[in-house]
């Protein structure tokens, strides 16, 4: 109730009057009508039957008195069309008769018909916006000459309606106004006082109004009788009666139910749904097109109110998101993350085909989570992963945007979510692989240069770290036996060489777990010897860890194998490794055999 008062306050209602009057009070009588507190006015109702019955149009308003807000209004809410009106302004109208009353309703009425009063939740919704002062001008006119048009067809006396029309208007300039001048209105109002008999002489056949479903023929028609039996229903015989059948003839005009006004010869197309909601789709992507940001936004918030079919509905709302999310990158404004995320969850929850078919959805979510988190992971965290999965498991292409993958991954790796990991870096492997990305003859371009260069490497690192984690030792010594041969390739070296430090430490402490033959030792051996290079005992608490370990791996090198190692070399390591290690409190690993070897070889 809260949002339709402030709602009341910025939409202007179609009224009678030229002057609104107290809008405070007319918002809260309109507040109130929700509530159903108002009886009927049995003699406004029975007008509104008459008025109805010229037009031969369903019963389908909502009549209610508003007391003190001096005037009568034309309104539309959830979907109900009400006509508000004040007893007091239609008495000061009515002398002696009710014909003015009666032109006042049917002026309301005629809103209603014209399909002036959208619904104020579409307001609320921002699917449509306000009219403009000029726009709401020609309504007035519509609703005095469909008022016009009514009071001839009841036997009314034009006089009543330019009497009342002359008390509350002026002939001042109405640029600024609501409502037309004085004379604007008079003339509307005899335009369609005159219509039934100007039609009538130039056609030879009656103007009239008639009801379709999508929409309604204004313009001249064609009575014809014809006799057939009927059933009597006060003695349930058959009879033989005449029915008379009204059909549009020669020129007129049909307005659909959305407004559009077709001028010409009636034709059976007229008839057809013409599947607007898509059109408003398909015209707000054209709008989109020509960066009219405002107006897509607007025609597709009406797609997606005038659809009853789910996956329009999502489109829409996936295309608010989109929009709302690259809105972002201009504003910078977190309110646009937050709006994005609202309409992409919302398209998701008509649970259609498309959640999952439609990668992108979750590739944006996953984005603008991670965005509000300040491009990292934080409070966001869970959704960011979540939805960045969905995106990689449905995803074709997952692999165009490389650096959310790597952050994806590498978040499920350092959360020891090391099958995920796997999984994940496995998409960026298969696609170099399918490639022949360690091939000789496969060269870097343009169009593979970031997709496989320095990512193909750092995914396999990842993965083989994740199967060493996860026990599979045949397959982590794969990729690590990969990764060494692109080290030993010129093509290869530089991209095999990212994060060497990180790579080395678990190529090293992987080795040295599952060693079994010598040439793993020498494998462990090279790891552990570039993370000396690259590391001392000031920044590296590990340093005089790797010192000792690599002695131990000369020492089965020279045990088990021919190879000749340097002793010297070995022993300066183990050495340098129990100053350190004493320095800084830190207990180094032992092996009797290696200590009984040391011992022998080494001063």
């Amino acid at each position: 109730m809260k949002k339709l008062i402030l709602l009341l306050l910025f939409i202007p209602l179609v009224s009678f009057g030229q002057d609104y009057g107290n809008s405070a009070d007319a918002m809260k009588l309109c507040t109130v009508l929700q509530t159903n507190n108002f009886g009927i006015d049995a003699e406004a109702e029975k007008g509104l039957d008459r008025i109805l019955s010229v037009i031969g149009a369903s019963k389908r308003f909502v009549l209610k008195p508003c007391d003190k807000i001096d005037n009568a209004i034309a309104a539309s809410y959830k979907g109900i069309r009400y006509i508000l009106y004040d007893r007091d302004f239609m008495s000061s109208l009515n002398s002696g008769n009710n014909w003015k009353n009666l032109f006042i309703l049917a002026h309301e009425v005629g809103h209603h018909i014209n399909g002036h009063s959208l619904d104020l939740v579409l307001y609320a919704a921002e699917v449509v916006e306000p009219e403009s002062l000029a726009n709401q001008r020609k309504q007035e006119l519509e609703a005095d000459e469909f008022a016009g048009f009514v009071l001839a067809k009841l036997g009314g006396p034009i006089s009543a309606a330019n009497q009342t029309i002359s008390s509350i208007s002026t002939n001042s300039d109405d640029s600024y106004s609501t409502h037309p001048s004085r004379d604007k209105r008079l003339k509307a109002v005899s335009k369609g006082y005159y219509k039934k008999t100007q039609s009538s002489q130039a056609n030879n056949s009656n103007f009239d109004i008639i009801y379709y479903n999508t929409g309604r023929w204004e313009g001249p028609v064609k009575k014809t009788i014809s006799e057939e039996y009927l059933e009597d229903p006060k003695t349930n015989t058959i009879v033989l009666g005449t029915t008379t059948t009204t059909t549009p003839y020669g020129k007129g005009i049909f307005i659909f139910n959305n407004g559009e006004v077709y001028e010409g010869y009636f034709n059976n197309n007229l008839l057809k749904d013409k599947n607007q909601d898509e059109e408003y789709y398909y015209e707000a992507k054209k709008q989109l097109e020509t960066k009219n940001i405002s107006e897509a936004k607007r025609l597709f918030n009406l797609s997606f109110y005038t659809t009853n079919n789910d996956y329009l509905k999502f489109h829409c709302k996936y295309e608010l998101g989109d929009i709302e999310f690259f809105e972002w990158f201009r504003t910078n404004n977190d309110k646009n993350l937050s709006k994005a995320i609202s309409f992409f969850e919302e398209a998701l929850s008509f649970n259609t085909d498309l959640n999952k078919t439609h990668p992108s959805i979750y590739y944006l979510l996953a984005q603008s989570h991670f965005k509000l988190d300040g491009n990292s992971f934080k409070a966001n965290k869970e959704k960011t992963i979540e939805y960045g999965k969905k995106w990689m498991d449905i995803s074709d292409r997952p692999f165009d945007d490389i650096p959310f993958m790597y952050r994806l991954y590498r978040q499920l790796f350092f959360d020891n979510e090391y099958r995920d990991a796997i999984k994940y870096t496995s998409i960026i492997f298969n696609e170099g692989m399918g490639k022949n990305i360690m091939s000789k003859d496969f060269k870097f371009n343009t169009e593979n240069h970031s997709v496989y260069e320095s990512a193909f490497f750092d995914a396999l690192k990842i993965r083989a770290i994740s199967k060493a984690r996860t026990d599979d030792i045949d397959g982590a010594k794969t990729d690590f036996e990969l990764i060494e041969t692109g080290y030993n390739d010129p093509r290869l070296k530089e991209d095999a060489k990212i994060k060497e430090n990180f790579i080395h430490f678990y190529r090293a402490q992987f080795y040295r777990k599952n060693a079994k033959l010598v040439i793993d030792y020498i494998r462990l051996n090279y790891s552990l010897q570039h993370l000396i290079e690259n590391s001392s005992q000031y920044n590296d608490r590990k340093y005089s860890t790797y010192l000792i370990y690599k002695a131990y791996g000369l020492y089965i090198i020279d045990k088990y194998s021919s190879e000749t190692i340097n002793i010297q070399e070995m022993c300066d390591l183990v050495n340098k490794a129990k100053v350190i290690a004493s320095e800084n409190n830190i207990s180094l690993p032992t092996w009797e055999h290696f200590s009984s070897y040391i011992s022998k070889n080494c001063n």
